[in-house]
């Protein structure tokens, strides 16, 4: 019976790591999530990785809440100087003030 059990447990941690991608592919995975829609094998990917990874989960949180704050708070300002220099776009101060003393109350 303990190697039936073994032999079970062996299968679903291949099973799990054929499944679930590196931390390196997750945290693209992430970013790539606020650019474009991921497929629906991503999507669970990402998800089963994220139910097993503390440090990636964190990552996670972290990015979406910077996304919230920058959507919320962040009036973008586009410079230019002139017909040849690309568009930048900044944060403006106060901005830059709100986002840093939010990130600093959360920490």
């Amino acid at each position: 019976m303990k190697t039936l059990f073994t032999s079970v447990k062996h299968l679903f941690v291949l099973f799990l790591f054929k499944l679930v991608p590196p931390c390196n592919e997750a945290t693209m995975l992430v970013s790539r999530s606020f650019d474009t829609k991921l497929s629906f094998k991503e999507r669970f990917q990402l998800k089963c990785h994220l139910l097993i990874c503390a440090a990636c989960n964190r990552f996670s949180k972290q990015i979406h809440f910077l996304q919230k704050i920058i959507h919320e708070h962040g009036h973008l300002h586009v410079h230019t100087h002139d017909e040849e220099t690309p568009l930048r776009a900044t944060l403006s101060d106060e901005a830059r003030k709100r986002l840093k003393n939010e990130v600093s109350s959360r920490l």
